[in-house]
């Protein structure tokens, strides 16, 4: 039988890379949490708006824990790659708004939002390191199936997404890479 057997993978000399690598993981195991509960309970919806906001807003609160979970300070080029990402995120959730078509299903609109998330966090490679690059293509593929293929149901999607944050939260909080 195969067994799979953590190993670290995150050494002092990434951590020092990336220094903020934790406080991002645990942003992103929250908003995994998140997703995953708001799809749980979401009681007839996709899902559980209350319980997606109040997720969301600990999620952004757990900003507030940077000092306790950083390796020292993020070099002012990771800031700014940062900042970037959260623009982009930014103004690409407002082309959304004003772009799509009035009418459009709500499970489309979570996917469109699925791909806004996947975008953005591929310039957060820079800040966090290259997992960002698989995070974000995950999610991209992922809400791109979503919406080609409209028979399969959303929460499918929302899971996957769901899932793809909880693990590469995980990896980054813990340094901890299942083989």
């Amino acid at each position: 039988m195969l067994k799979i057997k953590p190993t670290v993978t995150s050494n002092k000399a990434l951590l020092n890379k990336y220094p903020i690598r934790r406080s991002g993981g645990l942003f992103l195991i929250l908003v995994g949490i998140t997703l995953l509960l708001s799809l749980v309970f979401a009681d007839g919806n996709l899902v559980n708006q209350m319980i997606f906001v109040i997720g969301i807003t600990i999620s952004i609160l757990s900003f507030f824990t940077v000092k306790y979970f950083s390796h020292g300070r993020p070099s002012r080029h990771q800031i700014i790659a940062l900042g970037f990402a959260l623009l982009l995120e930014l103004i690409l959730s407002i082309l959304l708004i004003n772009i799509v078509p009035q009418g459009t299903s709500e499970r489309n609109m979570w996917l469109y939002g699925f791909i806004i998330v996947g975008i953005h966090f591929l310039p957060m490679a820079y800040s966090f390191g290259s997992i960002m690059l698989i995070l974000g293509t995950g999610c991209l593929v992922n809400a791109t199936l979503g919406l080609l293929i409209p028979q399969f149901p959303y929460e499918v999607f929302g899971i996957i997404d769901g899932m793809l944050k909880l693990e590469i939260g995980g990896i980054l909080f813990t340094g901890i890479k299942r083989r």
